[in-house]
């Protein structure tokens, strides 16, 4: 019965291999059942101290109100006939949100705050999969837990959900956990939660280089037909079940259409992300981004060095796998350490870079970053982050500030808070040149 119970439980948890009797293991496990207790009373924790208000005039609150009343109204499959512009995930949640209210609309408006939860929930389960990660780092599990609550009370980290109101948590966790298990050679269920990632937020593209890279050893030592199909067959189960309804509804090319078109459907330099274009220009955000200079436009150069930037993070990884590939040999393992590393720099890349930005879509990198500073510890870019785009989701809401009139103190400056930004990158970048050996916990 209890080694029933304890593959039941530990399945996913590796560091528990390291005990070396069934005493030890036992109290392991009881260990890991109260922390995974500790992480559901921190769900609870944060369900209780949510504020339930939101910023006044925000359009997406407005916009999930509308779309819960009418896909309970109407059904689900039908959504995309009101010309809404999110990919379909979402959808489903305020489906389930909708029936939660029990589909009267007034409870619909009136609780619609409550729709943070959902975020919270995935916020959550992301603090425990970095927990899983940097675990073997510390020489209990409690240290490992109670680490990882240097993550999720981050106010950075809690800021776009509990007080901004916004969903980026869900794909950052899915993200998060497609990059989990391309660590532990889990080819078939890290494909399965980059697919839910990208049916959330088209953002999660980013992720796509490093993902393959981590399982290139899995599929290179063990291509066949029979894996490849085993391996991606949970992923287009899933996809096909996702888009089915609006396959019948007749709206299939509807969807595609709006996840095409999610690319280039803000045209300014800026749309609030104090980035590389805050540092050259004083008002990036009123700017168009089809003008430029040297025959190239704004968008156009942006992209063109978020192509480079993120050539020089994957190269060194890319180029020792692709050498043992042309010398016959199985390519080395990708550390925790490298891939957590440059989990990190991806999204800074994406979002420092590129024009038509959000203040919020450089969100996935605090995850990756806590779990680097927990797992390398090195703190210093972690903070840096974390500081960075506090002031630049703050500076762009204001919901502290109570007001729509622009921040005057120094350190919420737009250029500012790029330099911070930037400085985090260059850090990264020369840990990841730099350093020689990354460490291997598991």
């Amino acid at each position: 019965m209890r080694a029933k119970l304890y593959i039941a439980i530990e399945r996913p948890i590796d560091s528990i291999a390291t005990y070396k009797n069934r005493n030890m293991i036992t109290k392991a496990t009881v260990s890991e059942r109260w922390l995974l207790l500790g992480f559901i009373a921190i769900f609870f924790l944060y369900v209780a101290i949510t504020p339930n208000t939101a910023p006044p005039g925000k359009y997406d609150r407005t916009c999930w109100i509308t779309w819960s009343n009418y896909i309970y109204n109407n059904g689900l499959q039908n959504i995309y006939k009101f010309g809404v512009d999110y990919p379909p995930l979402y959808h489903y949640m305020l489906y389930v949100y909708a029936v939660l209210q029990g589909g009267d609309t007034e409870s619909i408006v009136l609780g619609i705050n409550k729709i943070k939860y959902i975020t919270l929930f995935f916020e959550v389960i992301g603090g425990y999969f970095l927990y899983l990660i940097v675990r073997g780092t510390f020489k209990t599990n409690w240290k490992a837990f109670s680490s990882t609550l240097f993550i999720l009370f981050n106010i950075a980290y809690f800021y776009n959900n509990i007080i901004y109101g916004q969903i980026d948590g869900i794909y950052t966790c899915f993200s998060f956990i497609s990059v989990y298990y391309a660590i532990k050679e889990k080819p078939g269920i890290s494909l399965l939660a980059l697919t839910l990632a990208l049916n959330l937020k088209i953002q999660a593209l980013i992720f796509i280089p490093l993902i393959f890279l981590l399982n290139t050893n899995k599929l290179v030592g063990n291509f066949s037909i029979k894996n490849i199909i085993k391996w991606l067959l949970p992923s287009l189960v899933v996809q096909v079940c996702i888009l089915l309804p609006f396959y019948l509804a007749g709206d299939l090319l509807v969807v595609i259409n709006v996840i095409k078109t999610s690319i280039g459907r803000y045209t300014y330099v800026s749309m609030g992300a104090y980035n590389l274009w805050a540092l050259i220009f004083n008002e990036p955000f009123q700017m168009h981004d089809g003008f430029g200079i040297g025959g190239l436009s704004y968008n156009t150069i942006g992209f063109l060095f978020f192509c480079l930037f993120s050539f020089i993070t994957l190269w060194p990884t890319f180029s020792n796998i692709a050498l043992g590939i042309i010398l016959k040999q199985k390519p080395k393992k990708i550390s925790t350490e490298k891939a957590l590393l440059i989990g990190t720099i991806l999204p800074i890349v994406f979002f420092y870079f590129n024009t038509q930005m959000h203040s919020r879509y450089i969100h996935s990198a605090i995850l990756f970053a806590g779990a680097y500073a927990l797992y390398s510890k090195h703190y210093i870019p972690y903070i840096l982050i974390s500081l960075a785009y506090f002031l630049n989701i703050e500076g762009a809401a204001k919901i502290f500030k109570g007001d729509i009139l622009p921040y005057e103190i120094f350190i919420f400056q737009p250029n500012i808070v790029s330099i911070l930004y930037l400085l985090t990158l260059i850090s990264l970048l020369v840990i990841l040149y730099t350093t020689k050996k990354q460490k291997q916990y598991y």
